[in-house]
């Protein structure tokens, strides 16, 4: 069987200072209604007057996703080690989701995350 169906995505990040950073993406898939969203905050604790080729942030997130399917909850926390010069940041993410099924049962159980981030854009 083939899914047809419109999706679509939007992020909004807002730099509240040159430290600390707050964000929100969230996805709609029409084919099988299915809906993904994450929001939170990171802070850098290192490096904080831009010198240095690293700096290290922190934060957290919470995260939803589903359709009448499933249901998923979670939040967590950030680890980053930004690797300034290249743009480029390796993040750890952990922390504890719910899982709620059409039955009513429920699971929750941690999890665990690792990204590699790269900005194309140079300024």
């Amino acid at each position: 069987m083939t899914e047809h169906g419109v999706a679509g995505q939007a992020a909004a990040f807002f730099q509240v200072n040159p430290l600390t950073n707050l964000n929100t993406i969230i996805s709609l898939e029409d084919a099988n209604h299915y809906v993904w969203g994450r929001s939170g905050f990171k802070r850098q604790i290192t490096n904080k007057n831009f010198t240095a080729p690293r700096a290290v942030s922190i934060g957290a997130e919470v995260t939803g996703q589903g359709n009448s399917e499933i249901r998923t909850y979670g939040a967590g926390s950030l680890f980053e080690i930004a690797f300034l010069r290249s743009s480029t940041s390796l993040q750890f993410r952990a922390g504890y989701s719910r899982q709620q099924f059409p039955d009513n049962s429920v699971r929750s159980q941690p999890y665990l995350g690792v990204g590699i981030y790269h900005s194309f854009k140079h300024s």
